[in-house]
């Protein structure tokens, strides 16, 4: 019997010293009123965490066309915005269509959670008594709940399916959607 994985869903999730988390929710504060909160992505209050997104998002798209003498694809910025406590945009499930991949920083979450779902888990999953499992895992889960706390950065496909779950306490968050550019 082989025990591969297949047709992983990888998730990178990083605790980000040293930002000015005061500084980005004052930040958010001011632009929540906009038109679907979009921000642009050149104002100075991110510039900082734009450059850790971008070099990130970079080590992952490297390493997913892993051929080292392609050098001119490069992760872009494609829109940001700015999320504070809950709204339908982020409570109910989602995906993000047009993007490589999807980006979230949480300046301030004390108690913040958010589920990913497996696109196909109940397709297969309709056919098994999942209610006997005495331990859920990455193979009989329909979801996948993370706690989210200040600091936090997470990157992920933007295909995932995902939802922000209600929170008691203040949540803040800046989101990105990040495409690829092919600098000829």
């Amino acid at each position: 019997m082989y025990n591969n994985t297949l047709f992983s869903i990888g998730l990178a999730t990083l605790e980000l010293k040293g930002m000015d988390n005061d500084m980005l929710c004052n930040y958010v504060k001011e632009n929540i009123g906009r038109q679907n909160r979009h921000v642009n992505s050149d104002d100075e209050e991110l510039s900082k965490l734009n450059a850790i997104v971008l070099q990130q998002t970079q080590k992952i798209l490297d390493g997913t066309i892993s051929n080292p003498d392609v050098n001119n694809l490069k992760t872009q910025i494609k829109r940001v915005w700015v999320n504070q406590d809950l709204n339908s945009d982020i409570s109910t499930t989602h995906t993000h269509r047009d993007s490589f991949l999807s980006v979230i920083y949480y300046p301030k979450s004390t108690d913040g959670k958010i589920h990913f779902y497996i696109p196909s888990a109940d397709v297969y999953l309709s056919h098994v008594p999942i209610y006997k499992c005495k331990e859920y895992n990455e193979y009989n889960s329909t979801f996948w709940e993370f706690d989210v706390k200040t600091g936090y950065l997470l990157i992920f496909n933007s295909m995932l399916p995902h939802a922000a779950l209600p929170s008691k306490e203040e949540r803040v968050s800046i989101v990105y959607d990040i495409v690829v550019n092919e600098n000829n």
